[in-house]
């Protein structure tokens, strides 16, 4: 093998974290965009809805992270669905309740909405009795552009927030958040 040009110039410690991590992305907050969204059924029969999104700023940029809500009776696994809904831009708060924004009915709606993400890497072990490490979201893991959390990231990816400074338009049905 020959040594190439694409190898000089690269940065060492990020190679490093990077090998550290097996392949996975380092942890921590990016720009990212959600790139796709689709429902899913685990082994168990649990629905949920698997989302998507593309880093689209720093040493990881172009990597992808996948999540999944999953519909529960737990109170926590609904207030995470209802976050993300809200951090994605499918419902807004009015009168301390969530409402849903007009034309938006589901998760895929949020395609091509950019926040900012929270990645973590969990181990798990593949079918083949392996222990390997993987990205996902942190269990709170999405926040719009105009969060304070998202404010230093936004900021260093260059990304010009407030010009769509538009109030929502609500839906004049009231929504039930578990039916996005």
């Amino acid at each position: 093998m020959i040594l190439d040009d694409s190898i000089f110039g690269s940065d060492a410690d990020q190679t490093e974290q990077d090998m550290a991590a097996k392949g996975a992305i380092a942890p921590g907050l990016y720009l990212a965009e959600m790139v796709g969204c689709k429902d899913t059924i685990a082994n168990s029969g649990s629905e949920g809805t698997e989302m998507t999104f593309r880093i689209l700023a720093g040493p990881q940029v172009g990597k992808e992270v996948k999540d999944t809500l999953w519909k529960s009776d737990k109170i926590e696994a609904n207030n995470r669905i209802k976050l993300h809904a809200h951090r994605l831009g499918l419902t807004a708060k009015v009168g301390g309740k969530y409402v849903r924004v007009e034309g938006k009915t589901a998760f895929a709606d949020a395609i091509g909405v950019r926040v900012v993400v929270d990645v973590a890497n969990r181990k798990y072990t593949d079918k083949n009795g392996q222990e390997k490490v993987g990205s996902c979201l942190a269990y709170v893991g999405v926040f719009s552009l105009d969060d304070p959390k998202a404010k230093a990231i936004v900021a260093s990816a260059g990304v010009v927030t407030g010009l769509a400074t538009s109030t929502p338009v609500i839906a004049k049905k009231k929504i039930d958040i578990m039916q996005l």
